[in-house]
């Protein structure tokens, strides 16, 4: 048989043979799967603090072994790490806050800072009015755990057997509910807003001052800034160390007529511009007792050999204000930026001409105070190298 009739006779009895064909059959389509059937929406709370502060709880939720954050770290436990480190958690155990605390002389601060009404006796005696009469104690169990935690996981999240979230869908092992409130600047209003009676402004008034702010007209929450996302937040939700770096809240501007100082001769010729570019409120805000100092020097070389550098020309503002020191703490001063406010200081910094020669700048910072005291470190600097002859 010829060689070409040969390979046509295979190609025909290949392609009619079982499973021959290249072209495969196609497989019939699967069944569809079952519907999963959706989650009943949750219950929607509307006001999550209806009798102000301290807040009753209720009942444990179904689920939970107790109120404290460690009982929802095992979940939980991108948001517990986040606000182990804020001031939720430590700030009411902090030495500002006991500054403040003296201060003010007002047991009515543990209200914010110890938000429960299982977490503080005292604090509700206070409330009652009869803090000193034994006879007029209510009987109240004390939790220290919850003490410890400060503005705890339960002070937002717990209310009436219930674990309330900001979103309206989603499955847990315990009973939820959500609250659209969560998502806004007023539910943070509570404890960040304090009209003492008789003053003349609000003792904190950071909601306010929001309220005012472009970014409250725009209608960006405080949310927005102070919980968005971080790495990883995609997976573990909103940002529950709640950032507030005053680093991001400002601009510092340096303007100069030049870099070149002679000793002993004219000044250099500086203006410099402090705006409020990042915060939705005034800064500095919230305590009254804490303040901003802004300072500018000539830093040099030490005058011998292992001093401290050499420091001229220094020119410092305080941004803050300043109370009456008793209730109703009338205001006397307030030298704060507005939320997009700006100041600006003209200084004109000069050397010696007995200064030691070497290798000087012109430095600006910003440093956090607190009753008069500064901070050992700034949270912001400025400069620029000079030529100094």
């Amino acid at each position: 048989m010829p060689r070409r009739l040969l390979l046509s006779v295979l190609v025909l009895v290949f392609a009619a043979a079982p499973g021959g064909s290249r072209r495969k059959a196609r497989d019939p389509s699967p069944e569809p799967p079952d519907a999963v059937p959706e989650a009943p929406p949750r219950p929607e709370v509307t006001d999550l603090f209806p009798d102000g502060l301290p807040v009753d709880l209720g009942r444990i939720p179904e689920g939970l072994a107790n109120l404290s954050a460690q009982g929802c770290n095992a979940c939980h436990y991108g948001a517990h790490d986040g606000w182990a480190a804020s001031t939720h958690a430590v700030g009411w155990t902090s030495a500002a806050f006991r500054d403040a605390v003296e201060a003010a002389q007002m047991p009515a601060c543990k209200v914010c800072h110890l938000p429960l009404a299982v977490q503080s006796p005292d604090q509700l005696l206070y409330l009652e009015g009869a803090p000193n009469d034994p006879d007029a104690r209510p009987n109240l169990e004390y939790d220290a755990t919850l003490h410890a935690e400060g503005v705890t996981c339960a002070a937002c999240h717990i209310r009436d057997g219930q674990v309330v979230g900001a979103r309206p869908e989603g499955e847990a092992p315990h009973p939820v509910a959500h609250s659209p409130s969560m998502r806004t600047s007023a539910f943070c209003a509570p404890c960040h807003q304090l009209t003492w009676p008789g003053a003349d402004r609000p003792l904190y008034d950071t909601f306010g001052e929001w309220e005012r702010s472009p970014q409250g007209r725009a209608g960006i929450q405080c949310q927005d800034c102070h919980m968005g996302p971080g790495a990883g937040a995609a997976r573990l939700g909103p940002n529950h160390a709640f950032p507030a770096s005053p680093a991001r809240a400002v601009s510092l501007l340096l303007h100069l007529d030049g870099v070149d100082l002679v000793r002993g001769g004219d000044p250099l010729v500086a203006t410099i511009r402090l705006q409020n570019t990042g915060a939705g409120h005034a800064f500095p805000t919230g305590s009254p007792f804490r303040a901003v100092q802004m300072r500018a020097a000539l830093v040099g070389p030490p005058a011998k050999e292992g001093e401290a550098p050499t420091e001229a020309s220094v020119f410092t503002v305080d941004l803050g204000r300043t109370l009456e020191a008793e209730p109703p703490f009338r205001t006397v001063e307030d030298t704060r930026l507005g939320p997009g406010g700006e100041r600006s200081w003209s200084w004109e910094p000069r050397l010696d001409l007995a200064s030691p020669g070497g290798e000087w700048r012109l430095e600006v910072t910003l440093t956090e105070v607190v009753r008069g005291a500064p901070s050992a470190e700034p949270f912001l600097v400025r400069w620029v190298p000079l030529r100094v002859d």
